[in-house]
């Protein structure tokens, strides 16, 4: 079993479908790279491939490093406005 740590991706995925941007400076990964990562887990068998690019790793590395600061920066306005902006670019429920 792997896990594929991918961070924001551009061109797929909850930001591109619901048209929203992801944080200013924190960098988004391709599709493809994604891809690479899976086939890189799976071809090298590894518990864990982070295809996320600096930035984002090193946001992680802080966050477990220091949770209640991390969950802060995270559910800041940044983080509010993104997540804002995800579910506006929703679609509507379907009855």
């Amino acid at each position: 079993m792997s896990v594929v740590s991918p961070g924001f991706i551009r061109d797929a995925g909850i930001f591109a479908d619901s048209g929203a941007k992801p944080p200013l400076g924190m960098g988004t990964a391709s599709p493809a790279q994604v891809g690479a990562g899976v086939v890189k887990a799976i071809e090298r068998d590894k518990v864990e491939v982070v295809v996320a690019p600096p930035q984002v790793r090193a946001m992680s590395h802080f966050a477990l490093a220091a949770p209640s600061i991390g969950i802060r920066a995270q559910s800041g306005a940044t983080g509010q406005r993104a997540a804002k902006a995800v579910a506006d670019g929703q679609p509507p429920d379907q009855p």
